[in-house]
């Protein structure tokens, strides 16, 4: 299955969710939100990203595509991805509904609801994700914390576990000896 975008909750007190999208407030308080939400708090706090405040933050999971842990290599390389295993090379800003009319072609071996879900997944990288926008990921138990810096792109990649990247400057890449 490929990455799949979801919030992991609990959500910080005071943040807001649209879509898969959460958006962090500098007024946001964990009292009540539980140990990943303060994690994630002390995490903008360790590596100085008080200015995510306002931004959109995106979950990518990356630990477990197609059998594959992208994480270190994402870490590495300073990227996400999606896995887009069927689908055909595409420019980011096409609409839900370009994006939706592929889709629908090229995963047609797919059922209704997991068309609408990659739709949703490649429509949410290709064009609600924006330069600037945190990208957020999970593996053995770490949160990974970075900075969206480029534009989505197609990539071919080899056994096709990321074709879809964008570049991201992790702000605590130096954990990845932990998870190796």
């Amino acid at each position: 299955m490929c990455c799949r975008w979801s919030l992991v909750g609990p959500i910080p007190a005071g943040a807001t969710i649209q879509g898969n999208c959460l958006r962090l407030r500098a007024s946001s308080s964990t009292s009540k939100a539980g140990p990943k939400a303060a994690a994630l708090t002390e995490l903008l706090r360790d590596v100085g990203a008080r200015e995510a405040a306002g931004r959109r933050a995106w979950l990518v999971r990356g630990s477990s595509v197609n059998g594959y842990n992208l994480v270190p290599t994402w870490l590495e390389e300073g990227l996400v991805s999606l896995a887009a295993s069927a689908l055909r090379p595409v420019e980011p800003g096409l609409d839900r509904a370009e994006i939706k009319a592929i889709v629908d072609e090229d995963y047609q071996h797919k059922s209704y609801a997991a068309r609408k879900e990659k739709t949703s997944e490649f429509h949410a990288f290709l064009s609600r994700m924006q330069i600037g926008d945190l990208a957020v990921t999970t593996s053995g138990g770490k949160i990974y914390l970075g900075v969206v810096t480029g534009d989505a792109e197609w990539v071919d990649s080899p056994d096709q576990p990321s074709n879809l990247r964008r570049t991201v400057e992790w702000r605590n890449a130096d954990a990845l000896d932990r998870i190796r």
